[in-house]
């Protein structure tokens, strides 16, 4: 009975310090993206409903019937958006923390400092996911004070939805990096992985 071939481990490329410089660089990219979209909406939405406060119509164009009715549609709208912004950065959260979480993945040969790019992409998503909730309990208090709508709140959806994108964009790269090494051979993806996990270097 012939023995069975092992599958020899190829070595990377790049060196394990050169692959954790670009995680730190990546990272702390993303994290100062992220913080300070964060902390941009949530001044610019306290300076201007400081300022509409100030202003001596704010209280009687707040309470004004035709102005309630289009604000209430307009929270409802914003209020879906939001929701489906924050579940997406859910789901691509949780699928990220699985792909590195299994043991049931492909072997990608020598390019594995592309798994770095998901560590970009999970802070990037974390910021989105804060600004969700910041939205969430700006929107909250809006409507228990019966107050106008302000531009301002809008400021929480785009940074929400530029971070999103923006993790979007590193979960593509890695994907793509995926799918060219299948293509060029570097993975096999029919690869029985998890007889490949058993087998010696």
């Amino acid at each position: 009975m012939g023995s069975v071939p092992v599958r020899r481990r190829v070595p990377s490329h790049v060196s394990w310090q050169a692959r954790l410089g670009f995680l730190l660089v990546l990272s702390i990219l993303a994290g100062v993206a992220g913080r300070r979209a964060v902390r941009d909406s949530a001044d610019e939405y306290d300076r201007e409903l400081n300022r509409l406060r100030s202003e001596p119509q704010y209280r009687a164009q707040a309470l004004d019937a035709q102005t309630r009715s289009h604000r209430a549609d307009t929270f409802q709208r914003m209020g879906e958006q939001n929701a489906l912004l924050f579940q997406w950065g859910v789901v691509l959260l949780g699928a990220a923390a699985a792909l590195v979480t299994t043991s049931k993945v492909h072997r990608i040969g020598q390019v594995e400092t592309v798994y770095v790019l998901l560590a970009p992409a999970a802070i990037l998503l974390l910021g989105s996911l804060a600004l969700g909730i910041a939205f969430q309990r700006s929107l909250t208090y809006l409507v228990s004070k019966d107050e106008l709508h302000i531009p301002a709140l809008n400021g929480y959806l785009f940074q929400q939805g530029e971070l999103l994108f923006g993790s979007l964009v590193c979960l593509a790269a890695f994907v793509i990096v995926f799918y060219l090494f299948i293509v060029f051979g570097g993975a096999s993806p029919t690869e029985d992985v998890a007889k490949a996990g058993k087998e010696k270097p």
